[in-house]
This record gives structure tokens, C-alpha cells and sequence, in this order.
């Protein structure tokens, strides 16, 4: 086969055209009011089935400290901080940016179980509630 036909042949195919910036911002802004509302829908009905006590609480801390990686890596400000730190390693040399990257989750553990062992504490040095007599 020709050169001049292979060019014909891969440009008479028809490639889908590149979305605008303008529709993935939209679409990131749906999926955001989506996910608003549905966790406005879920803290309801958990407030529904829990009332607003202290076992309500108690969920809403249950679910705080898993998600702490994800607030300080994915949206905090750590973010923006390593990942140009990391580019600039992995430009260098890889197995240095891995060290790095290595060194970041070792010492985010490490908070996270210091932050962990001591909630635990203050929490075993609060009084116990006797059940009500009724």
C-alpha cells in the first residue's frame, strides 16, 4: 500500500472532536451538586435513624478519622505542596521521588495513629454514663 493511501485511509476516519474546558467544568460542577445532595440525603436519614445524640456523634467522628488522609492528600493543602515536590523528584530520579513519596505516607501514619492513640486516651479518661433507672 501507498503512502498517499494510508494518509487517505487514516484521515478519512472520523475522530470524535476534543471536549471543551468549559464542558468538564460543567460536568465536575453537576457531579459535585450531586454529591452534595446525595450526602445531604444521607446525613438526614442518619440524623432520622440516630437522632442528635450522643451515639449521632459518635457515627459522625466514626466516619471524620478514616477520611483523614483523603482531606489532607486529596483537598488540603499538603496536596499542593508534595505534588509539584514529587514532579520535580520523579524529574530527577525516580527512585528518589519514590523515597520521597515513601517518607510522606510514612510520616502521615505516623500523625494519624499519634492522632489516634490519643483520642483514645482522652476518650478512656472520660467518665462512663450510668443507664437511667426508669
Amino acid at each position: 500500500m501507498s503512502t498517499d493511501a494510508a494518509i487517505s485511509l487514516t484521515s478519512s476516519t472520523s475522530e470524535k472532536p476534543a471536549r471543551s474546558f468549559v464542558f468538564h467544568a460543567r460536568l465536575i460542577g453537576a457531579i459535585t451538586l450531586l454529591s452534595r445532595l446525595l450526602g445531604m440525603a444521607r446525613e438526614s436519614i442518619a440524623a432520622n435513624y440516630f437522632g442528635g445524640g450522643m451515639v449521632y456523634s459518635a457515627f459522625q467522628f466514626a466516619f471524620t478519622v478514616p477520611n483523614l488522609f483523603r482531606k489532607l492528600l486529596g483537598e488540603g493543602a499538603l496536596s499542593a505542596a508534595f505534588v509539584p515536590l514529587y514532579a520535580q523528584a520523579v524529574r530527577n530520579d525516580e527512585r528518589s521521588a519514590n523515597d520521597f513519596a515513601a517518607a510522606g505516607v510514612n510520616v502521615l501514619s505516623a500523625i494519624l495513629i499519634g492522632l489516634t492513640i490519643l483520642g483514645e486516651a482522652l476518650l478512656l479518661r472520660q467518665p462512663r454514663l450510668a443507664p437511667n433507672d426508669a
